[in-house]
């Protein structure tokens, strides 16, 4: 969808909503070249709504890898569940960051949006490492991220 077919109104709401950061992953727009994506959470081709409740701010990485997926296997047992909702879930529920840039997931939702969104690809792993080593990442404890 192109962000004409999104009112302006509503892409501010989502990008203060979000201020500045993928709603799936946790980098941040700050520092990057390709502009952040503003895409439906349940996909227009599956009927989603253009809807404050049903959009979110997505990096190029995770948002290409998205697409209209709703649903992917956990790599764990072969077993299809439904993606992370980044609106309706706790991230911290789902998701550990390490230090790194990794993010693992803890359930079989993390898993498989982690495996479907490939967040340890490389880029995506050197963005978000890069952001933590500059501090605009915080990682508190290590144990896992609030994004």
């Amino acid at each position: 969808m192109s962000l004409s077919s999104i009112n302006k109104p509503l892409r501010d709401a989502v990008w203060k909503r979000d201020d500045g950061r993928c709603r799936y992953c946790g980098l941040l727009q700050v520092g990057q070249a390709a502009v952040f994506h503003i895409d439906h959470i349940h996909p227009r081709s599956l009927d989603g709504p253009t809807s404050l409740e049903n959009l979110a701010l997505q990096c190029p990485h995770c948002s290409l890898r998205k697409s209209n997926t709703v649903e992917a296997p956990d790599p764990v047992n072969g077993i299809a569940v439904r993606m992370f909702h980044p609106l309706r879930d706790r991230w911290e529920d789902h998701f550990v960051l390490r230090r790194n840039g990794i993010i693992e997931g803890r359930t079989p939702i993390g898993r498989s949006t982690a495996a479907a969104l490939q967040f340890n690809e490389r880029w995506a792993v050197s963005a978000r490492s890069l952001q933590i080593a500059l501090g605009w990442i915080d990682i508190g404890d290590d144990e896992g991220e609030t994004v």
